[in-house]
Formats: C-alpha cells, sequence, structure tokens
C-alpha cells in the first residue's frame, strides 16, 4: 500500500493533522496508526486562544467544542502567603473581569482525542487502532519511506510520500535517528490527578470577593495557586470532573507525591 501522508501517533497532534490535511487538500491518501486501544485521561485541557482559534477556524469544530467542552475564562493567579495560610478570600488575585474576546476552552482529552479520531475515519482517513508501526527506513533523495504495520496478528509493508510522527514521548522517528537530546538542567516535575466533587470557587466568600470580578466568573478559568517554586493547577471539566495538578520543584516537606495518598496529602 502506498499513501501520501502516514501518521504514527492518534493523540491531538496525529489527530488535529489529518483533519486539516484532508480540510486542506481534499482527496490526498491519509493513514493514521495508533497503537493503543484505549483514550485516556491526558494533560493538556487548557487551551490558549491562538490554539482555539486554529480548532476553530482551521479544524471547523467551533459547535463540536461549544457542546462537549467548556468554555474557558482566561488565566487565573492566586498568591498564597508565606505560611499558605491564607483564605482564598484573602490572597492575591490575577484574573479577567470579563469573558475573553477570542474564545478558549478547557478540554476534556479523553473524550477529544477518542471524537477527532472518529470525526477522521467518517471523513476518510484509514485509522488503524492497535496497529503497531516499526522497521522504518526513511528514504532520502525524494524516495518513498517504507515502514511495517503489525494489526490484529498480521504484517504489511507500508510506502508513504511522508512519515509524520506524532507518538508523543515515544518518540519513534527522533529516536531513531537520534535527534532526542537530553535536558538535565530544567529539572521541574508534574503530578496530577482528576478529582470530583471540588468546591464551586464561584460559591465561596461573600459578595466583595463575588464583585472583585464583576461581569464574569472564576470557576471556569484555569485557577493557578503560587508559590515559590511550583504552582497547583485547577481546570474544571464537564461531567463533575476537576483537574488538578502540580507543576515545579517540589517542596522539601512534600513525600511521595506520585501516589494518589501523597498527591492528596501534599494538596490538603
Amino acid at each position: 500500500m502506498t499513501l501520501d501522508v502516514a501518521i504514527v501517533g492518534g493523540g491531538m497532534a496525529g489527530g488535529f493533522l489529518a483533519r486539516h490535511l484532508l480540510r486542506s487538500h481534499p482527496g490526498i491518501t491519509v493513514a493514521l496508526y495508533e497503537r493503543s486501544g484505549e483514550r485516556a485521561f491526558k494533560v493538556g485541557e487548557s487551551t490558549v486562544e491562538i490554539g482555539s482559534h486554529y480548532m476553530i477556524r482551521r479544524l471547523g469544530l467551533s459547535r463540536y467544542l461549544y457542546e462537549n467542552h467548556l468554555p474557558k475564562n482566561g488565566l487565573r493567579y492566586f498568591f498564597d502567603n508565606p505560611e499558605r495560610t491564607s483564605e482564598i478570600t484573602e490572597m492575591s488575585e490575577i484574573g479577567t473581569v470579563n469573558l475573553p474576546f477570542y474564545p478558549s476552552f478547557q478540554l476534556d482529552r479523553s473524550r477529544l482525542d477518542g471524537d477527532i479520531l472518529e470525526m477522521n475515519a467518517q471523513s476518510g482517513v484509514e485509522v488503524r487502532i492497535g496497529a503497531r508501526v516499526s522497521n522504518l527506513e526513511i528514504g532520502r533523495g525524494g524516495e518513498l519511506h517504507h515502514f511495517d504495520v503489525e494489526d490484529g496478528g498480521k504484517r504489511e509493508r507500508v510506502a508513504a510520500r511522508w512519515f509524520i510522527d506524532a507518538s508523543g514521548r515515544s518518540s519513534m522517528l527522533a529516536r531513531q535517528e537520534e535527534l532526542r537530546i537530553p535536558e538535565p538542567e530544567h529539572s521541574v516535575e508534574s503530578v496530577w490527578g482528576r478529582f470530583e466533587g471540588v468546591a464551586d470557587i464561584d460559591d465561596i466568600g461573600d459578595d466583595a470577593f463575588a464583585s472583585r470580578v464583576l461581569h464574569t466568573a472564576r470557576g471556569i478559568s484555569t485557577i493557578h495557586f503560587c508559590y515559590p517554586g511550583y504552582w497547583i493547577w485547577f481546570i474544571r471539566l464537564r461531567n463533575g470532573l476537576t483537574s488538578i495538578g502540580f507543576v515545579g520543584t517540589p517542596p522539601e516537606w512534600a513525600r511521595g507525591m506520585r501516589t494518589e495518598e501523597g498527591f492528596r496529602a501534599f494538596l490538603e
């Protein structure tokens, strides 16, 4: 089989690219290969306005996004005191007082990735879930690229004019071509999870606290609680879920944050 474009990886990058190509170049042959059969929760729920502009204008996803994901009310930052004892109503706060002029969204990534794969299949992309790509031979000087696809116990050899690696951290092509560059100095960490039953920040405090945001609400902002060396994010999603995560250098007193119990203890 010979393709115009082969894409390895069925997450946001691979799914968006496949949709973009078919919308901008009708008639080309595109195949997308995704090894995992499950659409898992991922980080990357909080879009910025330029990303939303791309999704709406280039990918035609405006109605889909408003119907299936939450509009986002910009970024919001809270700053505690050094002892981490301030009530939220007493913290310093930076954030918009109006809905942003340009839309952005809080995305349920597991739903988004799965929906985009389905849209691509309906549009003519050959979507292969559970397929493993290996034995890549890169064509030089305009030659076709060749690779093997294992799917359901069968193996086939495929050729493509373009081979796109959207496999994320597995970095198939970058590893093969030794393009990965170690970064030993930027030593930050991230821990995150999904929570239910999280209090609504717009139900907290008195009228004076609520009036600080004037014509909007805080709850659908991407909320950051900022401390020296790290921050904690709160991102409300649809269906009662909230993404809560940590980014930065863990304080010395925080232990076991990579376990559910340790992360919960740190947040509390």
